[in-house]
């Protein structure tokens, strides 16, 4: 069974639950930790190419590569050790993006505590959601449910979605009206109230951003970062395009959301003696690198879409094996973590 944790945080404007995630490994299940509003500064768009931006050969590495690196191999190896990560999530906590069209029935969802002020503008946004009647929320503790609607370049989060007999209810989530030029992360751009602490994810990237789809695997071809997620990370301090954290770690060699990790673009990935599948997740890390997006309570893991009901196998054809073995092959210990901008919740509050 997998584990989940509860926890109480009080945040600035707001008291919100946090729930923790797990990996089930036998399942191929990925939990996250609850996006909750937390403290975020103020933080300008720089860039809508975020995402798929490659990286140059020469991008300048932070100084504390070396720590937080290590950090990292060190988590990743007593992930392997206890035999719970790495992993892909593929199972029940991957979610699926569903795509509707202009005339799909729009319907409410209810916000819980949607009479809290800092709760309306969310509230206003997921009154009129274009859900499908087969819509299924992923099947872990999160229930995460993504509608995309290309038509009206729109697009929905929900955190913790759950259909009733009185219609669909939902604890958090995001919402954005500039679906195509989105940078990655919500903001007060993306829907009038918005603020930077919306979205599933505890760092306010979008879902959408570093998920590798099972085309992508397939082509053996991936064009954009990869979303990484970590047992824990750090408290009060975030890289961009990270917009805020819920992390508790306080420890030097804490890794903040938003950290960039890039393979060593010295590394011959053709030459590597590793599985096809962890080949094609190395040559996206090495150009495009890994974004820490998550923390998990658990262990590391990237994400991709769920695996299709019709073809339970598909991805263990394509891995060639399990998602364990293609994660525990990648050469970890070549990565450099490229520079941060770091923010704090030292920033103002989002309004």
């Amino acid at each position: 069974m997998p584990l989940i944790r509860r926890s109480l945080r009080r945040v600035p404007r707001a008291v919100a639950a946090k729930a923790g995630r797990s990996f089930a490994a036998a399942a191929g299940a990925f939990f996250l930790v609850h996006p909750a509003p937390v403290h975020a500064a103020t933080t300008a768009r720089m860039s809508t190419r975020q995402w798929t931006m490659p990286l140059a050969t020469d991008t300048p590495l932070d100084p504390r590569s070396p720590a937080l690196v290590n950090s990292l191999v060190t988590t990743v190896r007593n992930g392997i050790a206890s035999g719970r990560s790495p992993w892909i999530a593929t199972g029940r906590c991957a979610y699926r993006e569903y795509r509707v069209p202009a005339s799909q029935p729009v319907r409410r969802v209810a916000l819980s505590e949607a009479d809290k002020a800092w709760r309306a503008p969310l509230q206003a946004a997921f009154e009129r959601v274009p859900i499908p009647v087969h819509a299924i929320p992923t099947r872990c503790s999160d229930s995460v449910l993504v509608i995309k609607q290309p038509s009206t370049n729109r697009m929905w989060e929900l955190w913790k979605a759950r259909r009733a007999a009185d219609g669909w209810h939902a604890e958090w989530g995001g919402a954005t009206r500039h679906l195509s030029t989105n940078p990655g992360w919500f903001g007060p751009d993306d829907w009038p109230g918005a603020t930077y602490n919306w979205g599933a994810s505890a760092s306010s990237m979008t879902l959408t951003g570093g998920t590798v789809r099972l085309s992508e695997w397939r082509n053996a071809r991936i064009d954009h970062a990869v979303a990484l997620s970590l047992p824990q990370v750090a408290a009060g301090v975030w890289a961009w395009p990270a917009q805020r954290t819920d992390g508790v770690l306080t420890a030097p060699s804490a890794i903040p959301y938003g950290a960039r990790f890039r393979l060593d673009p010295a590394l011959n990935i053709a030459a590597l003696d590793v599985p096809a599948a962890t080949k094609t997740l190395a040559r996206a890390v090495q150009r495009y690198g890994f974004i820490v997006r998550e923390q998990t309570n658990w262990a590391v893991g990237v994400s991709s879409e769920a695996t299709p009901e019709n073809d339970p196998t598909a991805y263990r054809r394509v891995f060639g094996g399990t998602a364990g073995t293609v994660m525990q092959a990648f050469p970890w210990n070549r990565l450099k973590l490229v520079r941060m901008d770091l923010r704090s919740s030292a920033g103002p509050p989002a309004r």
